[in-house]
């Protein structure tokens, strides 16, 4: 991974499926047509992003962690919505408790489809 400083702060929606990918990557359409090469779907489309603000990425899955979906994958309500559509700000002197979507994903018990 590269320093954050160099990252941006992206969101990446699949109305489909009512969810939304928040993540920082130094090219975020990069990471987009990543996301479109290996997805089954072709409905993920980039709803914001946040120049420089990589390092904003933790505190944003803090912020949202009662939405969380799977991974870096929220829930794409109207408060998130809205939220994304007005700048995605953190609120003032917002500090962050502990929430690692990595760490919460890796505790779940792999389920094989093959007998």
């Amino acid at each position: 991974m590269k320093p954050k400083d160099n990252m941006h702060l992206y969101y990446i929606g699949c109305q489909s499926l009512g969810v939304v990918k928040i993540g920082r990557a130094v090219d975020p359409n990069g990471r987009l047509r990543s996301l479109l090469h290996g997805s089954p779907t072709t409905d993920l489309n980039m709803l914001f992003v946040a120049w420089d603000r990589g390092a904003d990425e933790y505190a944003v899955h803090y912020l949202w962690r009662n939405k969380h979906h799977h991974g870096e994958w929220f829930v794409l309500d109207e408060e998130l919505r809205s939220w994304i559509e007005s700048g995605a700000e953190l609120p003032d002197g917002f500090v962050p408790g502990k929430f690692n979507c990595r760490k919460k994903l890796m505790k779940r018990k792999a389920v094989s489809i093959f007998y």
